[in-house]
């Protein structure tokens, strides 16, 4: 043989050589440093008579290769071990040792008293490997008292609802080491390794700690994937239940008579639900199935008698016998339309169910399907359902198809629903698109035969209202091509128009997104108030401008006005302004003179200056000289009162008709006043109330 072949076979039997025992080496390393709970040596049980039961009463079968299953326990023992091997002596014969690797299927079914079970199994000293490998189907299941289970490092195969419906059960541990289960948080999940990081399986639940709600573990969050028949079986305290988004199957009786539980959410991931899943949960009020539910299974919601109202999912296309069966307070349901098979006795005993929506497409009723069940069927004539109906004496009100696509091709089914005569289809909700707006064209309301109506996508624009003077907007979808219209706001006095910034008409066709500006115009002045306006404060308000304070006395756009309340502590030299303070109030401080301007200005707002408050500048004895501004009509009562060194005072307003009691009262005596010409005789009386006995009156020049 050619020397290169012979070289290339002896490298691949090396690496086989060294590969495959590496692998059965760290499973056997894994078992050596596993925690032996008595599994450093078997346990071991004798039978003296030979007859198949032990003397601690575990009953066996012996199989070939001497070896040996439990098949059933007529024993005291509250807490037992079970034997890894039995020693069989039988009269007149050599005893036989069996080595046990399996529980049977129902071994221990139903069996009260034991309270505590340790399984066993590991290497012995010499390396040889003994104990349990299977727990078969429901072999303790069904053990009222039973407490703790643990389980060996050499199991690797339980079955269904091995522990299933152990109402007391809190504590199950598995030995380190093993490859196939694990413990977490109480409860025993299975381990199956697949690409990645593997899966989950919850396989029971610790239903004896007694909690109201199960919450995944941490540990198995984004891994768990499945729960696994009979994982809840007779968990009476359990109130809610939400499923991870990682399940995808929940296995057969997994929740039976769970009689607290309430509500269950399901995700999109379960496709797949066992027989009987929630059979017996006579608490249940909701449920919600997601459209990957093709199948309810037999007896799936069998004698849940709170059961009132469910929505089945459009992806549904068979449901099995007893699915509903006394479902008591179930009293309406619309059958989905691509169902094609109810089942025997399905809905039989549902004493509330009044109606039921079955759709043309059902070519199976099953025997006994509505049996005692007090229901009118919605169907069409002519359908399987109406037929069923007749025969078995059942009512009928008829019902139309309507179906709805997502085109104009009808292409494109979204969803189908059988609506009784004259009434009306629900739309479906379509995933929005922007800048469209979608109707559905076709008759789905008021329906009085079969119909398709399809979704039409039409282009649309937003058109935007907005009153910039006031504070207001309106937002308005438009067709392409439309005329908005815009709103009916009114404003007393004003008539209202509308501007756009690129020169668009009110009146004209919408073509893209737009916004109008609202323009009001006085009616009697002209006056325009549009989005380049400037509103005034509210009338009452306050605000500083420098050093002086001022209140809001009109908010009239076309004339805002505010009246000087109070002034500063201003130092010497002249001011025009004020600082903050409430009304009526003033401050004392060195010589100043102050300026009363015409009109100040406060967030780009002109306000007129037209009056000077009571006693706002009262008892200043530092002010030298004012100067009264052009707008001013009214000096109130004691407003430059005591302001004892008060010389000179300048009234450039020509529209002063009021000056309050003692305005001037106790200013300097030599105080000398101006104004102008025109205005001299009238403010000279005034004065003369406003406290000054002889007014020294000149010309303004």
């Amino acid at each position: 043989m050619n020397k290169r072949i012979w070289t290339a076979l002896f490298a691949m039997i090396l690496f086989a050589a060294a590969f495959l025992p590496m692998h059965f080496l760290q499973i056997k390393q894994q078992v050596l440093a596993a925690p032996q709970q008595a599994q450093g040596k078997e346990v071991e049980d004798v039978d003296s008579s030979g007859s198949g039961t032990t003397d601690k009463g575990f009953v066996y079968t012996r199989s070939g290769n001497n070896t040996a299953y439990i098949t059933g326990y007529v024993g005291v023992d509250k807490e037992i071990s079970v034997p890894t091997k039995i020693e069989v002596k039988i009269p007149s014969a050599a005893s036989v040792k069996y080595n046990v690797t399996k529980v049977s299927a129902n071994a221990f079914h139903g069996k009260g008293g034991i309270t505590s079970v340790i399984l066993s199994g590991g290497l012995t000293s010499e390396g040889t490997q003994y104990g349990l490998t299977t727990i078969e189907r429901r072999a303790f299941a069904g053990c009222p008292d039973l407490e703790k289970v643990e389980l060996p490092v050499t199991v690797s195969s339980i079955e269904d609802e091995a522990f299933a419906d152990c109402v007391s059960l809190k504590e199950m541990k598995v030995a380190e080491g093993n490859q196939y289960f694990k413990v977490i948080e109480g409860s025993l999940y299975s381990y199956s390794m697949q690409s990645g990081t593997g899966s989950f399986s919850l396989l029971q639940y610790a239903i004896g700690k007694g909690e109201k709600e199960f919450v995944v573990p941490e540990a198995v969050k984004s891994t768990l994937a499945s729960i696994a028949p009979g994982a809840f079986w007779g968990c009476v305290t359990l109130e809610k239940m939400e499923v991870p988004s990682t399940v995808t199957s929940i296995g057969t009786e997994a929740f039976y008579q769970c009689s607290n539980l309430e509500t269950v959410e399901m995700p999109e991931s379960v496709t797949s639900i066992g027989t009987a899943a929630f059979s017996g949960c006579t608490a249940l009020k909701t449920v919600t199935l997601t459209d990957s539910i093709k199948t309810i299974p037999s007896e799936m919601f069998r004698e849940c008698i709170s059961l009132e109202t469910l929505t089945l999912p459009d992806s549904l296309i068979t449901i099995e016998g007893r699915a509903f069966y006394e479902c008591r307070s179930l009293q309406s349901l619309k059958v989905p339309s691509m169902v094609t098979s109810i089942g025997e006795y399905a809905f039989a005993y549902c004493s509330a169910l009044s109606n039921i929506t079955i759709p043309q497409r059902t070519t199976r009723i099953g025997s006994n399907a509505f049996l005692n069940s007090p229901v009118t069927i919605y169907c069409h004539d002519g359908s399987q359902a109406a037929a069923y109906a007749s025969v078995n004496h059942i009512m009928t009100q008829r019902v139309f198809t309507v179906t709805f696509y997502k085109d104009s091709n009808f292409w494109t089914l979204v969803s189908s629903q059988e609506v009784l005569e004259g009434g009306s289809a629900i739309p479906p909700e379509m995933e929005s698109r922007d800048g469209y707006q979608m109707t559905w064209v076709g008759q789905y309301t008021g329906v009085t035969q079969d119909s398709s109506v399809y979704a039409s996508w039409i282009r649309v624009y937003k058109v935007t209202f907005v009153d910039d003077y006031r504070g207001k907007k309106k937002t308005q979808i438009v067709s392409t091509g439309a005329i908005a219209v815009p709103p009916a706001w009114t404003y007393k006095g004003y008539r209202l128009s509308w501007s756009n910034d690129s020169g668009k008409r009110i009146n004209s066709a919408i073509t893209m997104d737009t916004t109008f500006h609202a323009v009001w115009t006085n009616t009697t002045t002209g006056f325009v108030l549009d989005q380049h306006t400037k509103k005034p404060a509210k009338a009452g308000s306050l605000m500083t401008v420098g050093k002086a304070e001022y209140k809001v006395t009109s908010a009239d756009p076309q004339n805002p006005q505010v009246k000087l309340i109070g002034i500063a502590d201003t130092g010497t030299g002249t001011d025009n302004v004020g600082t903050a303070g409430t009304e009526g109030t003033s401050s004392n401080s060195s010589t100043f003179s102050l300026k009363v301007p015409a009109s100040v200005t406060s967030g780009n707002v002109f306000y007129a200056v037209t009056a000077i408050a009571a006693n706002s500048c009262a008892d200043n004895a530092g002010l030298r000289s004012v100067t009264i501004g052009a707008n001013v009509k009214k000096i109130g009562s004691k407003a430059f009162s005591n302001c004892t060194n008060l010389k000179e005072i300048r009234i450039r307003s020509k529209v002063v008709s009021t000056m309050g009691q003692k305005a001037f009262d106790g200013i300097h005596k030599k105080a000398k006043f101006y104004s102008f010409y025109s205005k001299m005789g009238k403010y000279r009386k005034m004065l003369k109330k406003a406290g000054v006995k002889k007014p020294k009156l000149y010309r303004l020049t």
